[in-house]
């Protein structure tokens, strides 16, 4: 046997050794993570239809998360539940989500990307996930909430029998490490950030900003994170504007 021969003979047996030692992305995520089964197996395409409103995605999508410990997972396939409020990941046969979702620093499903953060509901702070729409030191957070408006309750990944819910899409701002709060309209917005002494509605009218188009209001919390010093209000800066 040539030395040739020798070489490709190695090389082959190297990459299937390689390829017996790395394991699927979703069994690292459950060595490394508290995870457990919401459903013993994929639902069919018929039954994502049927329920499909309930999830941000008609199928379950590549993406990846980020721990806060700064551990890296791709290649996942990821979903989320409004109904439930869950990140869902596909194991095999099988449909997961996480036990402690605090340990997830970011999600990224596709071109969404989520984060897992303590809000105001109510009268109580409770935790959940949020679509990041602009990051920085005050986030603009997307909460996809739902009403049911029945008595009966719809399960998850069951067809509802007679229960019917609707979604709804509410803002909310954190700022820095404080809790979520929601906005429902731009003046609750300059309300909230004035809790920061942070005046927003110069950042409207320099850019010409609507509150009503997501596009414009992602681009005001974009220029506040990187012009934090122009618009929020410190004692060396206040000059007896009372606006």
């Amino acid at each position: 046997m040539n030395k040739r021969v020798i070489v490709i003979a190695f090389i082959l047996f190297s990459i299937q050794l390689f390829a017996q030692k790395v394991k699927p992305a979703s069994e690292q995520v459950m060595n490394t993570m508290n995870c457990y089964v919401v459903k013993a197996a994929r639902f069919s395409q018929k039954v994502v239809n049927e329920i499909g409103e309930q999830f941000l995605n008609d199928d379950f999508i590549k993406g990846s998360i980020t721990l806060a410990n700064g551990k890296e997972f791709n290649n996942l396939d990821l979903n989320y539940n409004k109904l439930i409020d869950k990140v869902l990941f596909l194991n095999g046969l099988d449909t997961m989500t996480f036990l402690n979702p605090e340990e997830l620093k970011i999600v990224n499903i596709g071109d969404s990307k989520f984060v897992y953060s303590w809000y105001k509901k109510e009268k109580d702070n409770v935790p959940g996930f949020f679509e990041l729409l602009a990051d920085g030191s005050y986030k603009l957070l997307l909460k996809h909430e739902h009403i049911y408006i029945n008595e009966e309750l719809a399960l998850p990944y069951e067809t509802p029998k007679g229960a019917r819910y609707k979604f709804t899409e509410v803002y909310y701002l954190k700022a820095e490490k404080n809790n979520a709060v929601a906005f429902l309209n731009k003046g609750q917005l300059k309300r909230n950030f004035k809790k920061y002494n942070i005046k927003i509605s110069p950042i409207f009218k320099e850019y010409k900003l609507k509150y009503r188009k997501v596009e414009d209001l992602k681009e005001v919390f974009n220029q506040l994170n990187k012009n934090l010093a122009t618009y929020k209000k410190t004692e060396a800066n206040i000059t007896g504007d009372r606006s």
